[in-house]
Formats: C-alpha cells, structure tokens, sequence
C-alpha cells in the first residue's frame, strides 16, 4: 500500500502568556516573566513556594452547556483547537469543519484527566452522595477531551486519546499521521492539553525533581521541573488533499517520520532507548541530517543527563547540526509541551530565526547546543526532529521537514 503524505497547516496554543501562537511566540522572544509563586503543603507542618506558570484568565465564547462539563484543559483544548483550525482555514461560521465529517479525526491526550473536576465531584460525593449528577462521570474521563472537541467541531471519524505523560502530545501527533498515512482519515486534529495541580507539584516534589528556581535545561544550576499548563494542537491533513480538494494557500511542514518506543524505569528515559527512537525515527523519514534537535530537556538532573548521552551518541552516526531546549521559557506544561514545543520551532523557523536554549553554564555533553551566546541560524528547507518522553519511560521522536 502507498502510503499518503502527510503535512502539518494550522497550529494553535494556549500557555502562561496568554490565548494564541503569536502571544506564545512574543512572551518567548521577549523573555516574558512566565511563573507565579505558589505555597504547597509539603509535609504536615510546612509549606514551600514553587514557581509554576499559570494560563491567565480569560473569557471563553464556548457555550455554557459545554463549559459545565469541562475542567480548565478541555477549554484550552478548545481555544487551540479553534485557533489552529481558523489558521488551518477550515473552520466554517458554525463551528463546523469543511470537508467530510466522517473522515476528520481527534488525537488530543493528557498526563491526567481534570484533577479540579474530579475535586469538584469528590466534594459533592463526600458532602452528599445523592446530589452526584448521573452525568459526573463524563468530564472525569480521560477520553473526554476528545469527546468533546469532536462534539464541539462536529467531527464523525476517530476518537484517539492516548495517556503518554509527558509524551502524550507528541505521541497523539504521531498517532494522527499514522491515521492519515493509512487512509484511515483526511483531517486529524492532534496534540494535548494540561492543567495546574498541586498534586502535581507535590509528587515531583516527593521525587526530588521540583525546581524552586526556574526550569535550566541541560544546566549545572538545574534543579528540577516548573510546572505549567497549557494546550498545543495542530492540524494534520493528507498532501493531496490539501492541494487538491481544498485548494489552500497556506503554509505546511511535512512529516517524514517517528517512532515511538519504550523504556523500563520507573521515572526516566535511558539513554539506549531514546538513542533508539531517534536513530530509528530517523531511519523511518530516510534522513541522515537533523538542522533542529528540539529536545525534551526538562531541567532534571537525570533526566536531562540520559538525553544528553543519547544525543552525544547519535552524533557520532548522524549529523545533528543545533540543539535546543525550550522549557526555560515557558516551564513543563506535562501533555501539552511537546506540541507547544513544536508549535514554537514551527513558527520561529518560518521566519528565519531559532530560539536558542537560555542557559549558559551547560554541564551536559551535548554537541551543537545553541545557547543564549550564539547567532541564530536563519534557516530553509529545515528538517526538525521533536523529542518527547513520558514518565514511566514513553518515547517518542518526530521528524518534520518546514
């Protein structure tokens, strides 16, 4: 069977600096303060402060009876969805998609379901059993998300929602192309979302990798993860059709390959197996140069030391010609990073820049690193692999060609 191209067109975000891809792009261009200091009880008779970068306020034009039933990350869902779509040029005034309903997918993921509807419904269940509605146990679902964008946009194809931890949006992207390669769909709308818990914070807090500072990828002044919250999402559609049926005159970046694959530690990716992912995400898009490593990088002592190896290594078989980690930026937003990530080099190379990873005093060995001190290269024609792992030791390398 031949499979199809497929190609990335609209993209759309929601972060700690606000509704939209161009405020994601200033707020990072500028160095925009992006964290809010928060108390978390730590242990019975103390609390500490954590920076953690908060989606500010906003009003959303949903409709009160989806709203209901949805937790902060589903209406960010819904922002990115409706940006990336409009971006897409896809979107009618109804909110409906063009083209066949029937062949039109959603792949959005998450680390956890809505933990502030789940507190919601947990204080209605312990205050009052019978005053639980039937329908509590809908916004609890992990395939929620889904549910509700193909809902909302009037999508009939299929429902992906995949839980890959921190992986999860770029593996839902991968999922979406695979849909699409198979002619299994047209149109997938792909990435994750993620909002703010404490339990989050306390957990990694518990693990010893919770930053009180500032997320420093690949540092020796890295002291662990900031946590943020967010939405990353794109649009997937076949090439001919994109050529053909819609006749659309937009910007695209094409596919050329993934993998995804696993490791067996509790916590972190090693080394071997992210070497693995990429060498073999590589194999599959048939490329042998890589202009744009967009890492993981989550500012972990460990975490950050296992890709680094595994980039040093791949180096020494495969031309990697800059390096760059973004979540000194913006801070860890979970399942939406590696979307948002994507989204950021995506829109940055478009315009013949890169952004560079802040840090300076880099402990790591990881060749070509662009750090605050270099130029920035103006590149075309760039091929871009994204990397993304997941707790527990999920995978995933995408390779795209701008």
């Amino acid at each position: 069977m031949n499979k199809r191209r497929v190609v990335i067109t609209g993209m759309g975000c929601v972060t700690p600096f606000g509704l939209g891809v161009n405020s994601l792009i200033s707020g990072m261009r500028n160095r925009t303060p992006y964290t809010t200091d928060i108390s978390i009880r730590t242990s019975t008779d103390s609390q500490d402060i954590f920076p953690t970068g908060l989606v500010p306020e906003f009003n959303s034009d949903l409709d009160r009876t989806y709203i209901r039933g949805m937790g902060k990350m589903h209406i960010y869902a819904y922002e990115a969805v409706k940006e990336a779509l409009k971006n897409a040029e896809l979107l009618n005034p109804d909110n409906s998609i063009k083209g066949d309903s029937s062949r039109i997918g959603v792949s959005i993921s998450s680390t956890l379901p809505s933990i502030g509807k789940y507190k919601d419904i947990i204080k209605i269940y312990s205050d009052n059993p019978r005053k639980v509605p039937a329908s509590a146990i809908f916004p609890l679902m992990n395939n929620s998300i889904g549910l509700n964008i193909a809902k909302i946009f009037n999508t009939k194809g299929r429902v992906i929602n995949c839980s890959g931890a921190c992986a999860s949006s770029i593996q839902s992207i991968i999922l979406g192309y695979e849909a699409i390669q198979q002619g299994k769909a047209d149109i997938m709308i792909c990435g994750g979302t993620e909002e703010y818990s404490d339990l989050l914070v306390h957990s990694f807090h518990k693990m010893g990798i919770a930053s009180k500072t500032n997320c420093n990828p690949f540092s020796v002044e890295r002291d662990g993860i900031v946590i943020s919250e967010g939405a990353g999402i794109v649009i997937l559609i076949a090439e001919e059709i994109v050529n053909r049926r819609y006749n659309l005159f937009i910007k695209k970046a094409s596919i050329l390959g993934s993998y995804i694959n696993n490791s067996t530690d509790e916590v972190f990716s090693d080394s071997a197996d992210i070497l693995n992912c990429m060498y073999n995400a590589m194999v599959d898009a048939e490329v042998n140069y890589i202009d744009i490593l967009d890492t993981h990088a989550t500012g972990t002592p460990k975490g950050d030391n296992e890709e680094a190896e595994a980039i040093y290594a791949l180096s020494s078989i495969k031309e990697i010609r800059n390096v760059t980690a973004l979540k000194g930026y913006f801070g860890h937003m979970m399942g939406a990073s590696g979307a948002v990530e994507l989204i950021a080099t995506i829109t940055a190379n478009r315009n013949c820049y890169m952004f560079s990873t802040v840090n300076k005093n880099i402990d790591c060995r990881v060749p070509n690193l662009v750090t605050a001190d270099n130029n920035t290269p103006h590149l075309h024609n760039t091929v871009i692999m994204k990397n993304s792992f997941g707790l527990g030791g999920i995978n995933t390398s995408l390779i795209i060609k701008t």
